[in-house]
């Protein structure tokens, strides 16, 4: 996800690829809400769907889940799954709407705020998502996905106060996510603390070596520092035209307009036919090389 908050001189984090990570599902089986009635459905079918979700197979889990229901239409487990997975999909807008009807259940109530909140955040309604959150933590303070996302709403208005108590009670719920240390990073790089930064996210990277938001981070941490070929060594691929505008943006953001040229240049040359945010910043840095006015806010 990128948030459009300001950065060094006056530039936009948006001008960046990358950056914050939002949890888009979590284990159903640590969430499941207590039964009330015996259920004619088993643990080990519970366990199908839960897994397909955590794998990222949403298809296969909504079948799996919308059979649990037709079975046993009570199964509030498996209504709190369609939802996740509706969410996790990136159905926003249908997650949004289940969930909301799932706050109508005592049993549900918090969880389905968490869902419902992370839905409007996805959506871009901020000030709803905020409030939502908010009294999703209060229903249940142990929700972390609800803290982590409230880390990054706060984040967004420079709350660091806020921000820091959010993530430390995301933290305190899951210790080893790397989707929180890369947030704590993305929040220390919008203060322009890059040791810490760098620090959070080299500890995701340990935990979740592949988390592409914490690498990608990483290397606009090492940019913001002048450190340009460290944070281009090893891309290739399909990750060099947004690092290569990253790298071209940080050293903007720096003053150092003759390397933001030549990286922004080497981002379009990378992606020429499908690539337009290097082409933005260079019109931006057409702007800040011409000395016009209005050259502070980058176009995104």
């Amino acid at each position: 996800m990128m948030l459009n908050r300001h950065i060094v001189k006056g530039l936009r984090l948006g001008c960046f690829i990358g950056a914050l990570a939002l949890a888009g599902c979590a284990s159903m089986q640590a969430a499941s809400p207590k039964p009330t009635a015996p259920s004619p459905v088993s643990e080990a079918m519970m366990a199908l769907p839960d897994a397909s979700l955590e794998a990222g197979r949403y298809d296969d889990a909504m079948r799996q889940f919308q059979a649990i229901v037709a079975a046993d239409p009570s199964n509030k487990r498996a209504k709190l799954g369609i939802a996740e997975t509706q969410l996790a999909s990136g159905n926003a807008q249908t997650a949004m709407e289940l969930f909301t009807d799932l706050t109508q259940d005592p049993d549900l109530h918090a969880r389905a705020l968490q869902g419902q909140g992370l839905a409007m955040l996805k959506m871009g309604q901020r000030d709803p998502s905020l409030k939502t959150l908010r009294d999703a933590v209060e229903a249940d303070p142990k929700l972390w996905r609800a803290w982590n996302a409230l880390g990054a709403l706060y984040d967004a208005n420079q709350n660091w106060k806020d921000a820091d108590h959010a993530y430390e009670q995301a933290l305190a719920q899951m210790p080893n996510s790397a989707i929180v240390h890369n947030n704590v990073g993305f929040s220390h790089l919008l203060r322009k603390d890059f040791t810490v930064a760098a620090d959070e996210f080299q500890h995701a990277l340990r935990l979740e070596p592949g988390l592409e938001a914490a690498q990608m981070n990483l290397r606009i941490v090492l940019a913001m520092q002048g450190r340009y070929r460290e944070a281009l060594a090893g891309v290739q691929g399909k990750q060099a035209p947004a690092t290569l505008n990253n790298v071209g943006v940080a050293a903007m953001s720096r003053g150092d307009l003759k390397n933001a040229e030549t990286y922004l240049v080497q981002a379009l040359d990378a992606s020429p036919s499908q690539y337009d945010m290097a082409s933005k910043n260079l019109q931006h840095l057409k702007i800040l090389q011409s000395g016009e006015p209005g050259a502070a806010g980058a176009k995104q």
